[in-house]
């Protein structure tokens, strides 16, 4: 096995003891009330689209503290990726949507696969792009572009594909469609496309490649009741949890693959779905929100691009307006706010005794299978409320007082059985109707 693979399979399952924190930067706008980032190089520079004095989409360049739109036609535009060279990937709207490059201030057209449509979202350090386009029978296929001609990746049986990520042995990944209409993550290059998989469900997609062939996206699990952040090593699909809701999707990667961002669901007690960025990193996925100073009237919503100098972009808002923002590493990292526990735990259930939902608080200290089942006082099982593979961490679960086949549950005692691995933990819970 080479080095970097198992020194990153060991991260998958570390157990962190100090957290980064970060300072937080403002982008600002070009004149207009928004702006979003896309991508990242390894100076720092960002690419994304801000809303002007007028009111438009236009692509941007930040470096050295200053935003500078890119100055190109048409009524929208974005930038979605830049390497280290100062070369920027992305599209513009003029009769239709056209893909395009830049080099020192110039603008490449990059064709089409056939008919007005082409966006790219990748470019490597040699400036080849990957994206996608219409065919002539306005299918829409991911593409590379070498520097010359766009070529048509295909799919994987089906009729569309997409591509987002291209490192620098022009390695290309993104999603593609199969011949039953589900869609799976993709690595591959003009001689094909190899199928990563998922992670037990039905639907996969991958979003960045760096140049070790490390890939990072998104992949269902069994039976598609949450989509999870994942990570395809040699193949391999390897599930990065969640932030307690049902959805994370891992972005961007570093050089190494062991610093991983993207964007997650969270709880909310408003009942509302809401997205906040994370950082995976040493085998455990940890919410930017809290890894940046209390107060700052930031809620950071996406990371979208980490470099190895531990720089991390994304979009968030800031005392109520949408803003791009850069994330500096502070000089030193302190110990985290919310240490992984030392011990497996349950607490008991709140409110108890419970007349319309409980919620139960639990703590892994390893990642792990997980199951918590409630059972009644002859040992019947109620409900299976947790049985999934989870990080190690602190959660909470609410169980709705109902039973496995949506029927309320009568008055009387209940257990909530916890179990990782060999190790159980008990608590009881009273159901007053």
């Amino acid at each position: 096995m080479p080095r970097f693979l198992s020194l990153l399979c060991l991260a998958l399952v570390a157990t962190p003891v100090h957290a980064q924190t970060y300072t937080i930067v403002d982008l600002g706008t070009l004149g207009g009330p928004a702006s979003q980032a896309h991508g990242m190089n390894a100076q720092g520079w960002v690419v994304g689209e801000s809303v002007d004095e007028n009111g438009q989409d236009h692509a941007f360049v930040y470096h050295d503290g200053h935003m500078t739109d890119l100055g190109l036609a048409g009524s929208l535009s974005a930038a979605r990726s830049v390497n280290d060279a100062g070369q920027i990937g992305g599209y513009y709207y003029g009769k239709g949507y056209v893909a395009f490059r830049t080099t020192d201030q110039k603008v490449t057209d990059l064709g089409t696969l056939g008919s007005a449509y082409s966006m790219a979202y990748a470019i490597n350090a040699s400036g080849h792009t990957a994206g996608c386009s219409y065919t002539v029978d306005a299918r829409e296929h991911a593409f590379l572009w070498d520097g010359h001609a766009m070529s048509d990746l295909g799919t994987l049986g089906g009729s569309y594909s997409q591509a987002f990520g291209v490192n620098a042995t022009d390695l290309v990944v993104g999603y593609a469609y199969l011949a039953n209409g589900m869609y799976h993550a993709f690595s591959g290059r003009t001689s094909g496309l190899t199928d990563l998989g998922t992670l037990g469900g039905a639907y996969s997609a991958a979003n960045a490649v760096n140049d070790a062939g490390q890939i990072v996206g998104y992949a269902c699990v069994q039976g598609n009741v949450k989509q999870h952040a994942c990570l395809w090593l040699a193949g391999t699909a390897h599930d990065l949890g969640d932030l307690g809701g049902l959805y994370s999707d891992a972005i961007a990667l570093d050089g190494s693959g062991t610093h991983i961002v993207g964007r997650a669901s969270v709880p909310m007690q408003s009942g509302y779905l809401s997205y906040h960025a994370f950082l995976w990193s040493d085998g455990a996925m940890r919410d930017l929100n809290d890894l940046v100073p209390q107060g700052s009237g930031w809620v950071l919503e996406e990371a979208v691009g980490i470099n190895d100098a531990g720089q991390i972009v994304g979009s968030g808002t800031h005392s109520g307006q949408h803003r791009a923002f850069l994330l500096q590493p502070s000089a030193t990292p302190v110990a985290a706010q919310n240490p992984l526990p030392g011990s497996l735990a349950l607490s008991g259930a709140l409110p108890n005794p419970a007349r319309n939902s409980a919620r139960f608080s639990y703590a892994l200290p390893r990642p792990g299978q997980v199951s918590i089942r409630v059972l009644d006082v002859s040992g019947r099982l109620v409900r299976d409320l947790v049985h999934e593979s989870k990080p190690a961490g602190a959660y909470e679960v609410t169980w709705n007082l109902a039973d496995d086949g949506s029927r309320r549950v009568g008055s009387g005692v209940y257990y909530a059985r916890l179990q990782l691995g060999s190790d159980t933990r008990t608590t009881t819970v009273q159901v007053l109707r």
